[in-house]
């Protein structure tokens, strides 16, 4: 155990340091490559979260040949599910960005989700395979990038900002089809070959990500407060408190860390207590929605349909990212929230009764991009609202908390979905998707309607001042 002498000389070397680092001006057009490194980011990154989902029939045709494709899917996600447990470890992972800094962790984070896509590409079996779908998707689930917008945006244009280079970004999720197409209409078994072109390019992101990146503004301020902080203060001899002061002090506590961010979330007030139901409720839909889509798609098209269907999402989802960035900013949060989760719902029951009549694929694509970009948006800007509530020093710890509170409605729905599709024919497994993800998400907008408040254009540093007042006070 570090004596009080070391922990001293350890927070003062550090204090010395964010000092130089707060201190340092920031190169010309600084802003500029700090918001094309985030396109690069979001590019790997979208590239990373959807790649697996967009060859899953494919998959499950190499790994489960006997089985058909819902019975398959049922049989992955038994076997792939435990692997995907190191998820839950992500949260305490990326809460550790409020001491240690925002920049290693979108290094760390891009690098990990570029070497997951590239063990899969590597897998020999469903166990490799599921190992490198799982490390991708414990890297993906922290989005650092977002929190650099932020806290780098002026407030008044932190939407449209954080839209437009996530739009950008998107686009270049086109690889992905483009890749099927060079690879797997021709031949399904080549399926793998879209992992690894990514994959390399995740890496050489990082590495520009390390050399251009600087940690980010807000956050060394805040840290630099903190390490100025008397040592009695950060570090009280809570044995020397009665019952009474204890219980006062950790109820005033705006500690980092999963568990204090969770409890914050709960009972810090009415406001961000009904955000964080909303956010969790909403999850319940999510393996519906997002999990199935290229199953629903195989049970109605042929492999140069689904192609289509996924180079027309490239794009409009990226429409969609930017558009609904300018509505953020001009109209709210919550409408946001509204207009992305009806246009989900409307989009997906269309999209499942569009594939079992065999609409156009290029149609097919429009509905793709409105139910799944429109899922994904209403769930960021979700998320995002409860960000900007919190206060700088715990605010990865409470997306951090966030994501592990996710989980609970994602192991409801896919538990529901799971025991579903193994008693269900393909043609009717769309159908089960709409049932089991649309009532979650008509709730939880609801509560974000009439429970939550807009956070348009929110103030950091009153948040944080006021944060600091209650911690004195």
């Amino acid at each position: 155990m570090k004596t009080r002498e070391q922990i001293e000389a350890r927070d003062q070397r550090e204090l010395v340091w964010r000092e130089k680092q707060l201190a340092k001006p920031n190169y010309k057009l600084y802003l500029l490559v700090l918001c094309i490194v985030i396109v690069l980011v979001h590019i790997v990154d979208e590239i990373a979260t959807n790649t697996g989902g967009m060859v899953e029939s494919n998959a499950i045709k190499q790994f489960f040949p006997s089985l058909d494709l819902s019975s398959g899917k049922a049989a992955m996600v038994a076997i792939t599910t435990p692997l995907g447990m190191i998820t839950m470890l992500a949260p305490f992972y990326k809460a550790l960005s409020d001491k240690f800094g925002r920049k290693m962790f979108l290094v760390v984070n891009t690098l990990g989700f570029a070497v997951g896509m590239i063990i899969s590409f590597f897998s020999r079996s469903i166990i490799g395979y599921g190992f490198g779908y799982a490390l991708t998707m414990f890297f993906i689930a922290h989005d650092m990038q977002v929190v650099y917008i932020q806290e780098s945006a002026p407030p008044k244009y932190r939407a449209t900002i954080y839209a437009v280079t996530k739009g950008i970004g998107t686009i270049g999720l086109v690889a992905v089809p483009l890749l099927r197409r060079a690879f797997v209409d021709n031949d399904p078994t080549q399926w793998k070959n879209v992992f690894l072109i990514p994959g390399i390019a995740g890496i050489g992101v990082a590495v520009l990500a390390f050399l251009l990146i600087r940690e980010s503004k807000v956050f060394l301020e805040q840290r630099i407060a903190h390490l100025k902080v008397p040592y009695e203060q950060r570090y009280p001899e809570k044995k020397k408190l009665t019952k009474e002061e204890k219980k006062a002090a950790k109820a005033k506590a705006s500690k980092s860390g999963v568990f204090s961010a969770i409890r914050y979330l709960f009972h810090h007030n009415a406001d961000i207590r009904w955000t964080t139901i909303a956010v969790i409720i909403f999850a319940i839909g999510m393996m519906g929605i997002t999990g199935n889509i290229n199953v629903i798609m195989a049970t109605g098209m042929n492999e140069t349909e689904i192609t289509n269907a996924q180079t027309v999402y490239s794009f409009g989802y990226a429409i969609i990212v930017i558009i609904f960035g300018l509505v953020g900013d001009r109209f709210g949060r919550k409408p946001t929230v509204l207009l992305n989760g009806v246009m989900s719902i409307i989009s997906f029951v269309l999209f499942v009764f569009g594939v079992r009549a065999h609409w156009n694929s290029w149609l097919l694509g429009v509905l793709y991009s409105g139910f799944l970009g429109g899922y994904w948006t209403c769930q960021d800007y979700m998320v995002f609202m409860a960000s900007e509530k919190v206060p700088t020093k715990i605010r990865g710890s409470v997306l951090g908390g966030l994501n592990l509170l996710q989980y609970i409605g994602i192991f409801g729905g896919m538990l529901v979905l799971t025991i579903a599709e193994v008693f269900i024919a393909d043609e009717w497994i769309g159908i089960a998707c709409a049932i089991s993800a649309i009532p979650g998400m008509i709730v939880a907008m609801i509560l974000i309607l009439l429970k939550s408040k807009e956070t348009k254009g929110a103030d950091f540093e009153a948040i944080d001042m006021e944060a600091e007042q209650e911690l004195i006070s």
